[in-house]
């Protein structure tokens, strides 16, 4: 059990604590979009036609931040 030295730093207050919460929940998300974008990437080279499907699909991810619960994120399905 860990002991809050008041003398160091003042303990968090609750909406604190949640803003911390929250802003490591969107790291994360962020973190899973930007791998599963970096993951299609090469169907973005210039030699490669990608498909609509494919360009939805990255799109979506793009615009994950703005439409996804953050405490239960829910990512589109790659296709195939």
């Amino acid at each position: 059990i860990a002991i809050w030295d008041e003398d160091v730093a003042p303990y968090p207050t609750e909406e604190e604590i949640r803003a911390a919460i929250t802003t490591g929940s969107w790291k994360k998300v962020r973190t899973e979009r930007n791998k599963r974008l970096a993951n299609t990437d090469w169907h973005a080279l210039s030699d490669v036609t990608m498909s609509e499907d494919m360009e939805t699909y990255r799109q979506e991810l793009r615009d994950l931040p703005a439409s996804v619960d953050v405490d239960n994120p829910v990512y589109p399905s790659k296709p195939e």
